[in-house]
């Protein structure tokens, strides 16, 4: 579900529509969003017509105004929930132009193994609202304070129960306030297409190679180093063979496990590895980004093992 949201005094024009390298923002998130919600995402806010900007992209889109024009994000969420038929919603604003599919799928997950009533990604110790999912049955609870005349986030959840997720799976969580913001990002980011399931690259180049080219290395007679930056319980599901696990959000720490040559970086589809690899580049490691990930690697019938060793 995305949060569009209508116009922003200090953007001057409707964010929603608002256009970056020539892509609205809504357009950005709702790539990303769609495949969490298989195709189907709802816009809470602004004209009806910002279905156009998304219709592409998404299976299913719908509209519904906001309740509470110009009340704050907190009257956005009620909405949100109150046209919401699902028990949990992901409500995502419309002005992250650096989300994955990835990165929101792994929230969900986290939402789905806990029974919080919001769970809510914690960054650099910030709650970061504007990326959350909520349990419909704190619909009442939020209504309740809201018409008392609360309009502040953190006093609307104070009696809710709130689940923060520590992780490096969502790390790029910019938005976009103000016309600087905007310039920011376009001077920061490369002007080009977005990664399968949403986001952009940093300026720096990132090599990516196919799995079979990454195959073809691993039956050389030179060794190869594949580092795999997925959680522990995904590692030991399925690996590649070989590959030596380093969580994401551990890269950096660890460094110094790494090898001064060439290393391939794999993840579950090619998002964590590439935010890995801008990591390390940066730091003079020769790194390489596997396009596909580990699920491309087993679809092809590479060797994979389970376990928590790489062999």
């Amino acid at each position: 579900m995305v949060l569009a949201g209508g116009s922003s005094s200090r953007m001057g024009q409707d964010k929603a529509r608002m256009l970056v390298d020539g892509i609205a923002l809504l357009t950005r998130v709702a790539q990303a969003v769609a495949p969490v919600g298989n195709g189907a995402v709802t816009i809470v806010g602004g004209d009806s017509d910002l279905t156009e900007l998304v219709g592409t992209h998404t299976q299913k889109v719908t509209h519904v105004r906001d309740a509470f024009v110009g009340q704050g994000p907190l009257g956005g969420v009620i909405t949100a929930l109150r046209s919401a038929t699902a028990d949990r919603v992901l409500i995502v604003a419309c002005d992250l132009p650096r989300l994955h599919t990835e990165h929101l799928q792994h929230l969900v997950c986290e939402a789905r193994a806990t029974d919080a009533d919001v769970c809510v990604p914690l960054v650099d110790g910030r709650f970061q609202w504007h990326i959350a999912v909520w349990n419909r049955r704190c619909l009442e609870a939020l209504e309740t304070v809201f018409e008392s005349g609360t309009r502040s986030m953190w006093e609307g959840v104070a009696n809710l129960r709130v689940t923060a997720v520590v992780s490096s799976q969502i790390r790029h969580v910019t938005d976009l306030d103000t016309p600087q913001d905007v310039a920011d990002f376009v001077k920061n980011h490369i002007q080009r297409p977005q990664r399968p399931g949403g986001g952009y690259d940093r300026q720096v180049h990132i090599p990516e190679i196919a799995v079979d080219a990454l195959a073809a290395l691993a039956e050389s007679d030179s060794p190869i180093t594949l580092i795999d930056v997925r959680e522990p319980h995904e590692y030991e599901e399925v690996h590649a063979t070989g590959a030596v696990l380093i969580p994401l959000g551990e890269v950096v720490d660890r460094k110094d496990e790494l090898p001064a040559g060439p290393i391939h970086i794999i993840c579950r589809s090619g998002a964590r590895s590439m935010t890995a690899c801008e990591a390390l580049s940066p730091l003079g490691y020769d790194v390489t980004n596997i396009a596909g990930g580990t699920l491309a690697w087993v679809e092809a019938g590479y060797p994979s093992t389970t376990g928590n060793t790489p062999e």
